[in-house]
């Protein structure tokens, strides 16, 4: 006899939709098959969020075996002879399995609000990954999700379960303290094989000598960290944070302030093995950039938007030392020229993202280098708000854009979003006619001239 597996809220065959069957085993332990309530509204969700690993778990004979014979005769045959199963009729073996497919936010979140016995099953997987982000109130979840893991103490049970962690991302949980942490760190010996660390917007987050000598000494493997917009880092922290961990090849700091040159030296004393920094909004120079460049040569992203004090000799620096750069941010970088933009796009042929908004000193040759130097490579381009009052010309024409449409073929975001309000349909023509990957493009009127052209090509 063949065995489908089915809930009542969702069975198999529709025509025993009327009369959902339960198991005598408990009310709270077969939540599966109760018919809908207040308390099971999560139930559907977590079913069909799981319905998908579940199809790739391979189930030997003797387990389908098993699961038939405690099909009870209470449930209500299919009308070809088949069987409905519900999934509470799984072992608790084959249960693990499937929530070891889910993601960590839903096995901590949802899962164990189901009934009972998936709040146990929940407590015996091993993560390899702990997501909880935005779990910690940034996107509003229900207070009955967050009453079992919506404190800080819940990370430390959570991560100490966890087998082999290679990854813990607390993004947006607000009330995360150093305590918190430390407690982490202290009792989770199996931390050493962490690899990445994210707590972006962790605004209460305070850094302490411990906690980072607990970094030190439990996460010396660390690769990428992530603290943007945590309010509360400082040089200090970040100097400890580089000698802790020398073999970290991703920060982001964006948005942190209180940050200057100190940090990018001590990043460029112990960290030869960054690939990707962002500064963005910080208070640093070129002193602090070129240095990070010197000591850095495998760099192949970098952000340093809004760091006003940035001139033409950090561009210049980074172009000589880090030839495989693919992203580049120096949005809002007032002081950038041409020059640099073009010495940067002849030694970096390798860039698929710039960013250039609010440089106002840039114009026509500024795309046109990058076009011809990196058109091969090239995705992304941001240009936007380039312009200046008088006495300087006007920035960008329909040459460069046209340049730019015919060497990047793999173009597929454009902004030059008042960046000139001359630029005409010729523009927009050319991207659509060289550009076939073009999916964003800001300010060109370039959808009626896509239009036309298709019209024209069918007829």
């Amino acid at each position: 006899m063949q065995t489908r597996l089915g809930t009542a809220d969702h069975p198999v065959d529709s025509k025993h939709d009327q009369a959902p069957t339960t198991h005598s085993s408990g009310s709270d332990s077969c939540a599966i098959k109760l018919p809908r309530s207040p308390r099971s509204a999560a139930v559907p969700c977590a079913t069909a969020y799981i319905a998908a690993p579940l199809a790739a778990v391979p189930v030997s004979g003797s387990e389908w075996a098993s699961v038939d014979s405690d099909h009870t005769e209470g449930d209500a045959p299919s009308n070809n002879g088949d069987s409905v199963v519900s999934i509470d009729c799984l072992s608790t073996e084959l249960l693990m399995i499937i929530f070891g497919l889910v993601d960590s936010r839903m096995l901590a979140s949802v899962l164990p609000t189901v009934c009972q016995r998936w709040r146990e099953v929940c407590c015996e997987v091993r993560p390899t990954c702990l997501d909880l982000s935005d779990i910690g109130g940034w996107s509003g979840i229900a207070s009955r999700q967050a009453l079992y893991w919506g404190t800080s103490q819940t990370v430390v049970t959570f991560v100490n379960r966890a087998v082999s962690l290679r990854a813990i991302d607390l993004t947006g949980f607000v009330d995360l303290r150093h305590e918190t942490l430390v407690a982490v760190l202290a009792q989770c010996p199996q931390l050493s094989t962490l690899g990445t660390l994210r707590l972006g917007w962790c605004v209460g987050l305070k850094f302490w000598k411990w906690t980072i000598r607990g970094l030190s000494k439990h996460c010396s493997g660390l690769t990428t960290i992530d603290l943007h917009t945590c309010v509360l880092v400082d040089d200090h922290v970040v100097v400890m944070i580089a000698e802790a961990c020398p073999q970290l090849q991703e920060i982001d700091v964006f948005h942190c302030g209180r940050l200057t040159d100190h940090s990018l030296g001590a990043l460029a004393l112990n960290c030869h093995r960054l690939s990707s920094v962002n500064f963005g909004l910080a208070d640093i120079s070129d002193v602090g950039v070129v240095e990070l460049a010197l000591a850095c040569p495998h760099l192949r992203s970098v952000a340093f938007g809004r760091c006003c004090q940035l001139t033409d000799t950090a561009v210049w620096m980074l172009a000589e030392c880090c030839r495989r750069l693919s992203s580049v941010d120096f949005s809002y970088c007032a002081q950038l020229t041409d020059s640099a933009v073009a010495h940067l796009a002849e030694r970096c042929k390798y860039l698929a993202i710039v960013l250039l908004g609010e440089c106002p000193k840039l114009s026509d040759d500024s795309i046109v280098a990058l076009a011809e130097h990196c058109g091969k490579h090239l995705e992304c381009l941001n240009v936007k708000k380039c312009r200046t009052s008088d006495p300087f010309p006007t920035q960008f024409t329909d040459h460069s854009v046209i340049v730019l449409a015919r060497h990047c073929s793999g173009l597929r975001s454009l902004n030059l979003d008042g960046a000139n309000a001359s630029l005409t349909a010729r523009s927009g023509r050319a991207l659509a006619q060289h550009c076939p990957r073009l999916v964003s493009v800001r300010g060109i009127s370039w959808r009626e001239e896509w239009a036309l052209d298709s019209k024209t090509g069918s007829s």
